[in-house]
């Protein structure tokens, strides 16, 4: 076990994927979304449609052009 806060591992992790470019959204529920062999479409709530190879929700779940799970 490593005696390192929460805050610290969530920044470190957070610093780290947008080094590699990925984007990270706290507190946007998800409308819909949409696979297809090259992707995944997100329409989150602010009616925004956004673009990615891969979806991770909050639950752990991994969305991406092999495998998507039908939005619940």
């Amino acid at each position: 076990m490593l005696g390192i806060p929460q805050p610290v591992i969530v920044r470190l992790l957070e610093e780290h994927a947008d080094e590699l470019g990925a984007q990270i959204r706290h507190g946007c529920a998800v409308a819909g979304f949409e696979q297809d062999d090259e992707g995944v479409t997100v329409e989150p709530a602010t009616g925004e449609r956004l673009r990615s190879r891969h979806l991770v929700g909050r639950d752990g779940r991994t969305c991406s052009a092999a495998a998507c799970p039908t939005p619940t």
